[in-house]
């Protein structure tokens, strides 16, 4: 709809970085939860839905629901997924490690690559830096910038001798290179 575009535009994410990414707008979903019991979420414009769209599995996100129901994964969500790898050329000179999906396409909107691995608390293994690593001149960490972001993103460059930069404080308006934009 005119309004899910309009919530991506905010972050420079285009239709063409939406079928990039394979995300996808539903109008409903419907499910059965852990007690057995059918439950429906229905799209509107105050409650969008979206699919992060891997094939076998997929992640769902509804951006102005309650933070605890924000997401939901449907299918078997591969141990290690990484966000945007499939996207990455084969060579380059940045990429970014960022906390998100939103992040990721903000990035590329703007002419960046970048990936995500599941959360800012999630460790990137030996190969895919390995692979990072063969492809670009430099691997560099852009996480929130809250205290979980921070903290991580210090923990992981001294760990994996990665580049890491910081966004300014953006006074209550956002935490992420996507507010940022």
């Amino acid at each position: 709809t005119r309004q899910e575009l309009d919530f991506w535009a905010k972050y420079g994410i285009t239709t063409e970085i939406l079928n990039r990414f394979n995300v996808r707008s539903l109008a409903e979903f419907s499910g059965i939860n852990k007690e057995g019991k059918p439950y429906t979420f229905r799209s509107d414009n105050n409650k969008f839905i979206f699919a992060y769209d891997q094939g076998d599995w997929c992640k769902l996100y509804k951006p102005l629901d309650e933070r605890k129901y924000r997401f939901q994964y449907l299918g078997e969500k591969p141990q290690n997924f990484v966000f945007g790898l499939e996207q990455l050329p084969e060579k380059g000179h940045f990429v970014f490690l960022t906390g998100g999906e939103k992040d990721v396409m903000s990035l590329a909107a703007k002419g960046h690559h970048a990936i995500s691995l599941n959360s800012e608390t999630s460790r990137p293994t030996p190969e895919l830096l390995s692979d990072l690593r063969s492809r670009f001149t430099e691997v560099v960490i852009l996480y929130d910038n809250d205290k979980t972001g921070i903290e991580q993103s210090k923990e992981l460059a001294s760990a994996f001798g990665l580049a890491r930069v910081t966004l300014p404080d953006l006074a209550g308006n956002g935490k992420d290179i996507s507010d940022y934009f």
